[in-house]
């Protein structure tokens, strides 16, 4: 052994020498001490693979408690996601080792583990660990939904450990990019259809023709539901043609439908169009109420014709409670005035 703690087996690990630590293994009385964990560091998954092999189980599976340059809770899967060693991760999965993730903000489990130096920092390298793209990627069969769901728990977790905000932040930043960076790996409208049809997370009561759209406005992806491939998702046909959309995205779609004359349309005379409507309330009404299943009335069904309705009537609202309040006061300058005439009447008599 070195000075610095180096054996043969470390300066084989460095040397990137296989066959000379092979050789070392079969040697008897070795002290194999944290060199795997330096194989995994160096991302040399056939040398992880015979140390591993030479621990054996349970051992393999756990962190080095004399390591000088590694801490006690780190296992070398978490090392190997934190490093984005992608083949060392997949070897390591497949060696059935698994990721011990920390218990979320909130649990009462939570609250009786120590909350020292010690345990920060190993929940810190946990959370590391589970957001590295190399073992969300392979460890979970969804990995959009995994990133939004970790980027919920790491900024809980920023409001509630004030101390590591910055840290959790990142992280949490992290797995928002992720979910984006995924999206954006969709070549096809195909591609990115199926992953926003995906059901799997969603808990909202009726069907939605994007679960996975709702959800990441549940979960505040803003970036995620801006992107070009979310935008440019067609919808597919259906019987009433305002619900086609072609040409358009799938919230472009369900926004305006075939409506395209108000994109087109300059501000001015979009707030020009809301003053007209107030005059076609009526109408409107009318038509929901004698032929609500006409292509009139499911024209009148659009997000955009929703909100201006909603407009006009609140503006509607608006006028008319504005001239009661005149009338009123109205009303109570005339009563005054007649109680001031009233009193000077008195007065003179």
């Amino acid at each position: 052994m070195l000075a610095l703690g180096l054996t043969a087996l470390h300066m084989a690990v460095r040397s990137r020498s296989l066959q000379m630590l092979q050789l070392l293994l079969g040697a008897e009385g070795v002290q194999l001490g944290d060199a795997a964990l330096h194989a995994v560091r160096d991302d040399q998954p056939a040398m992880a693979s015979a140390l591993l092999q030479r621990l054996g189980s349970p051992a393999e599976f756990s962190g080095c408690r004399d390591s000088s340059e590694f801490p006690e809770h780190v296992t070398p899967l978490m090392l190997a996601a934190i490093c984005g060693h992608c083949r060392t991760v997949q070897m390591l999965l497949r060696r059935r080792h698994v990721l011990a993730r920390p218990h979320p903000p909130g649990c009462p489990r939570q609250t009786r583990e120590q909350d020292g130096l010690r345990a920060a920092a190993a929940r810190m390298d946990a959370y590391r660990a589970a957001c590295s793209p190399a073992y969300l990627c392979q460890a979970s069969r969804d990995p959009v939904l995994e990133a939004f769901r970790l980027y919920h728990e790491l900024t809980r977790c920023a409001h509630l450990f004030v101390a590591f905000h910055g840290a959790y932040s990142q992280l949490a930043a992290g797995c928002r990019a992720l979910a984006v960076d995924l999206m954006a790996q969709c070549r096809t409208a195909e591609e990115a259809r199926t992953v926003l049809m995906q059901t799997a997370g969603s808990d909202y009561p009726g069907t939605f023709e994007f679960p996975r759209l709702m959800l990441a406005m549940r979960y505040n992806q803003k970036e995620f539901v801006a992107h070009s491939n979310t935008q440019q998702v067609r919808c597919p046909a259906r019987p009433r043609a305002w619900l086609e959309g072609r040409g358009s995205g799938v919230l472009l779609a369900a926004w305006s439908g075939t409506w395209h004359e108000w994109q087109l349309r300059p501000a001015p005379l979009k707030m020009l169009t809301v003053l007209g409507r107030v005059a076609l309330l009526p109408v409107v009404a009318a038509v929901y109420a004698a032929a609500p299943f006409t292509e009139r009335a499911q024209f009148w069904r659009l997000a955009v014709n929703k909100m201006l309705n909603s407009i006009a009537a609140y503006l509607v609202f608006l006028s008319l409670l504005l001239a009661h309040s005149l009338a009123s006061k109205e009303g109570q300058t005339r009563a005054q005035a007649r109680s001031g005439k009233c009193q000077q009447h008195n007065l003179s008599r």
